[in-house]
């Protein structure tokens, strides 16, 4: 019994831990953070395989792994629409910038 229910306080550790990072990921996206993006997107990654690599959620608390699972991949997933959307912005920008200064006098001043 007790180790049943140290085993049910670790998977409760490891979705609030996955769930937090999630959160610090989406954040990170919303403000254009490329460098803390790459980061919490490789943490979140790597406690998704250390929760799988113990094998399918089963038990008491696998309905709560499995929503911890299923709310990771869907951040990712947001995080990466939103940085690539950031990313067509930037070039976007970049690219009326060169325009500009391509017109600009009737000659190229970049």
């Amino acid at each position: 019994m007790i180790a049943a229910s140290v085993r049910r306080m670790t998977q409760t550790a490891r979705c609030e831990r996955l769930r937090s990072l999630c959160a610090e990921l989406s954040l990170a996206a919303d403000q254009g953070e490329t460098a803390r993006v790459s980061s919490l997107d490789h943490a979140v990654r790597s406690a998704v395989m250390a929760m799988l690599g113990e094998g399918a959620p089963t038990g008491e608390g696998a309905g709560e792994e499995l929503a911890a699972l299923t709310a990771a991949l869907a951040a990712l997933e947001a995080s990466v629409g939103k940085m690539r959307a950031l990313q067509g912005k930037v070039l976007r920008d970049d690219n009326a910038r060169a325009l500009y200064l391509t017109r600009s006098n009737g000659r190229r001043t970049s």
